[in-house]
């Protein structure tokens, strides 16, 4: 009998990803580095640089994909490929969670794969997009579906935790996980001895 944990297929939507500049991207970045390589699909969009990240990176990364761009009904119709694409993605891939970093389509895309293929869904709150003034209020209702329907809201400070428990949703449907900090990259180093000679720290604060 073959007692081997079971992989669990994950897939990761955002609408962009490094080596995008933003803090959401490295956030994402830092968090699915340490899951298994193998059990790890990310589908975002090409930014610029991309290649030579996706070169240097052990990361299975789709850039096919294209966020909306306002809730015009041109975009919003220009977004229906990418929207079975990821349902597409779901269901060939064997993919057993979705983690969605976007409302839209990202969310979306999560919310159809529960109903049509019963698969669970994540759903990232970072807080901006709490406090997004909406031109419609049908946006608003939907959105707030989003954050109904799926399994898990991860919010990424106390701020997004406390909007999601204005907005009605469950505290127990909510998992804080604060950006941490790189400790390989951020340590303390010896000072050099030319700083030394020019600037006399000893006993000064310095201020950086």
């Amino acid at each position: 009998m073959n007692h081997e944990k079971e992989k669990l297929r994950n897939l990761i939507i955002t609408d962009s990803f490094l080596p995008s500049e933003g803090g959401s991207r490295l956030y994402y970045y830092n968090l699915y580095r340490h899951f298994p390589k193998d059990e790890v699909v990310f589908l975002t969009k090409k930014v610029p640089g991309w290649q030579e990240f996706d070169k240097i990176h052990d990361l299975e990364i789709i850039r096919r994909f294209r966020p909306l761009k306002n809730w015009k009904y041109p975009s919003l119709l220009k977004s229906i490929p990418y929207i079975l694409m990821g349902l597409i993605m779901i269901r060939r891939r064997q993919i057993d969670l979705v983690h969605c970093g976007d409302l839209f389509p990202g969310a979306f895309i999560g919310f159809l794969g529960k109903i049509l293929l019963k698969k669970p869904f994540v759903l990232y709150a970072h807080g901006e997009e709490l406090t997004m003034p909406f031109r419609f209020q049908i946006q608003s209702k939907i959105f707030r579906m989003f954050y109904e329907s799926c399994d898990l809201i991860i919010a990424a400070c106390d701020f997004a935790r406390g909007k999601l428990i204005d907005m009605g949703i469950t505290s127990e449907k909510i998992k804080k996980i604060n950006p941490g900090v790189d400790c390989d990259l951020f340590k303390p180093i010896e000072l050099e001895r030319e700083f030394i000679n020019k600037y006399n720290p000893d006993g000064k604060k310095v201020i950086f």
